[in-house]
């Protein structure tokens, strides 16, 4: 099996008005093989649940979080170029980075 490189590149807050964020909603993403770019950032990392009132939706994503679920989805995606910090949508950013 192929490995495949992927690079990352993610903003430390984000606003989006969607219900099905999508990665590419919240993140850059550079990868060699167009087939896996595209398919990557289609992948649905959440999904809000619709309510009757209008509000806001908030959800943090740490780009940990957002690896591992590529990972899961795309095993032979090995190589990551990307800083490990938590993200926000929505709300303020929690943590800078992990280092």
């Amino acid at each position: 099996m192929e490995k495949v490189e992927v690079y990352l590149k993610a903003q430390q807050q984000k606003e989006i008005n969607v219900i099905k964020v999508k990665l590419a909603d919240i993140c850059q993403v550079w990868c060699g093989d167009e087939k896996y770019m595209s398919k990557i950032n289609n992948l649905v990392l959440y999904e809000f649940k619709p309510r009757e009132e209008k509000r806001t939706y908030k959800k943090v994503f740490s780009i940990l979080d957002i690896i591992d679920k590529i990972n899961k989805s795309f095993p032979e995606v090995t190589s990551w170029n990307t800083p490990a910090r938590l993200m926000s949508l929505g709300g303020k950013m929690l943590q800078k980075s992990f280092w």
